[in-house]
């Protein structure tokens, strides 16, 4: 007896001694464990220890964050970012350093938006949590502006703006337009609303790339999902398309009041043959816009079909043909190809490249008039040729940029100032109704410019028959 109890006891003590050598050795491994991730922790704390994020990545980093979480589906457009990644994706511009795009030490950085019903109180909501105050600039919604003013325009949100410690978030809300374009309002031009501490967010607006002080558009864009500086970024699919357009994006809206005025004065020519008219003459306007839009050949609308649109907001229905204007820069050789391959025969070619070129094309029984402008010394200057004379004659313009707007829905380019252009043409009487016009001596920018010799004729007076 004495001895089974000597031989339990025994077995007892050996388990005890291998539970107590296995705790030592289960608590040693776990101690080293948390040793290594201590050891972890403290690698990771001083790998970012030697770089402070800049105010303008946090800001990035924090909005970003807070649109994916409340499904905001912002996207950047910032120029110099968008540039900069472009250049380093290409290889034309390498760049060094742990933050290469996001910091870059400015004042603000730019995101869009399509359509202003993205932003919900939620996100605004989580915005002001997270530290951001805000300002919005609303404006009257264009799409439901028009010289019948049948339908009170509405109130939308235009520009927000979301100021995190010292750097701005500029939101831009485009909308989409005539199926084919996206718009954006001014914030100058805005009615402003505070933050909700009752506060406004005071900067120059002349500083911001994206409608500041004036209206801009751009084509519709597609986007893509890209990591810039480890940030998840939405961006534009084809990023230069997008900065390219910056420069000469800003829109002008047609006055709709002058054109009422005018209407009430002169009447609406509503008959069925004028609106036969417009449509064929929307329709070879489009396909003159696809043509060139097609090629990358910029051009605006000119003389009476600018005026129409200036005047009326609408083509003139008694001008007979449709009037584009295209320096001569940017002409080539795919201009009538591509207009002939839009179902535009060619009707005239007048001139030849380096003085007065012309060209002129027809579509269902109206013509498509395409004017190339010389710039010369402080004005531009468009020419014309009697074909029955050869006779030259030159239209002089002070020098001008090029805007935006629309005309029976289709996205064009208009001279700007519009204004002196249009004078320039048509005399300060632009809004009387003519309905005779001598192109050789009523407008008052015509002066003679000599005249075609006859060996040139088969060359810069060709005519083409109708098939």
């Amino acid at each position: 007896m004495g001895r089974a109890h000597s031989q339990l006891l025994l077995i007892l003590l050996t388990f005890g001694a291998i539970f107590v050598v296995f705790q030592i050795y289960v608590l040693k491994s776990t101690w080293m464990q948390v040793e290594d991730m201590g050891n972890v922790k403290n690698k990771k704390k001083r790998r970012f220890d030697d770089w402070t994020p800049p105010p303008d990545y946090i800001t990035v980093e924090a909005f970003t964050n807070i649109a994916q979480e409340y499904n905001v589906p912002v996207f950047l457009i910032e120029p110099a970012i968008l540039e900069s990644v472009w250049a380093h994706r290409t290889g034309t511009r390498p760049s060094k350093g742990r933050c290469k795009f996001l910091c870059r030490g400015t004042d603000s950085t730019t995101f869009g938006i399509i359509s202003g019903h993205w932003i919900t109180q939620n996100f605004l909501d989580a915005l002001w949590r997270s530290g951001f105050r805000s300002s919005l600039s609303k404006g009257k919604d264009p799409r439901l502006l028009s010289v019948n003013e049948l339908v009170p325009p509405s109130i939308i949100p235009q520009h927000y703006f979301f100021q995190y410690e010292t750097h701005l978030v500029h939101l831009v809300v485009l909308y989409e337009r005539a199926e084919s374009y996206l718009w954006h309002g001014a914030a100058s031009d805005g009615e402003w609303e505070p933050g909700r501490d009752g506060q406004f967010l005071w900067f120059p607006l002349k500083t911001l790339p994206f409608g500041g002080e004036r209206e801009g558009s751009f084509q519709k864009m597609e986007f893509a999902d890209i990591k810039i500086d480890g940030v998840l970024l939405t961006v534009p699919k084809h990023p230069m398309k997008l900065t390219q357009q910056v420069p000469n994006s800003t829109f002008i809206e047609c006055n709709y009041q002058q054109a009422r005025e005018y209407l009430a004065e002169n009447g609406v020519d509503d008959t069925p043959k004028a609106a036969d008219f417009r449509t064929r003459a929307r329709s070879i306007l489009e396909r003159g816009m696809m043509a060139l839009d097609g090629i990358g050949a910029p051009f605006w609308i000119s003389s009476g079909t600018c005026l129409g649109w200036f005047r009326e907001c609408n083509i003139i229905a008694h001008s007979m043909d449709v009037d584009l204007g295209m320096r001569i820069q940017d002409y080539n050789d795919r201009v009538i190809p591509a207009m002939e391959g839009q179902g535009l025969q060619l009707l005239h070619l007048f001139g030849k490249v380096e003085d007065s070129f012309e060209l002129s094309f027809a579509r269902d029984s109206i013509k498509l008039d395409i004017f190339f402008f010389y710039e010369d010394d402080d004005f531009i200057w468009n020419g014309g040729t009697d074909a029955h004379t050869g006779d030259k004659y030159q239209y002089v313009f002070h020098q001008f940029d090029l805007c935006w707007t629309e005309l029976v829905g289709l996205h064009v380019r208009i001279p700007c100032p519009t204004l002196p252009y249009i004078e320039a043409n048509y005399g300060t009487e632009w809004d009387q109704k003519v309905t005779q016009w001598d192109w050789k001596e009523s407008p008052p920018n015509v002066r003679p410019n000599g005249v075609w010799e006859k060996e040139e004729w088969p060359y810069v007076i060709q005519t083409f028959p109708i098939m």
